[in-house]
């Protein structure tokens, strides 16, 4: 008998010091399913940001085209003449109008913030009609708090 076990027979165990079968590189896998995925996601991300830019954008143009209409109307309205003097500015203020709706139960209140060369306040008023620029019910709201009717 000897002192190393016959491995090679049937039943024994495999021999450990023996060579294995030589190493295969696995297949290299394919990358086009991450193409795929990061193409489509990229075209979404594309699209999403540039509906969203768009919409922005619209939404700025359209409160330009009010703070204009707003602005022209206030150089001729009497009350604000009286109050505010010559309009020099007029600026729409997002979250005000937010907060404002909210606090007059749910009606979109469009909140504009106007200087004068005589003093400053805020202009409020309801949205306005389908495809129309000049706010509905406006009101000047001044320093002290006092509510002033617009005549427009």
């Amino acid at each position: 008998m000897s002192q190393f076990p016959n491995y090679n027979q049937p039943g024994t165990p495999p021999n450990p010091f023996a060579a294995g079968p030589a190493a295969y590189q696995p297949p290299k896998s394919s990358n086009a399913w991450l193409w795929i995925l990061l193409g489509v996601g990229g075209a979404g991300l594309l699209v999403c940001c540039g509906c969203g830019g768009f919409g922005y954008f619209a939404m700025n143009k359209g409160f330009e085209v009010m703070q204009q209409d707003l602005q022209t109307r206030l150089s001729t309205d009497p009350v604000a003449q009286q109050h505010l003097g010559q309009i020099e500015s007029v600026t729409f203020d997002f979250g005000a109008s937010i907060t404002e709706s909210q606090e007059r139960g749910g009606d979109q209140v469009f909140v504009f913030h106007v200087k004068g060369s005589n003093g400053s306040g805020d202009v409020i008023g309801n949205q306005p009609p389908q495809g129309g620029q000049t706010i509905r019910n406006p009101k000047l709201i001044l320093p002290s708090g006092e509510e002033v009717p617009l005549s427009f």
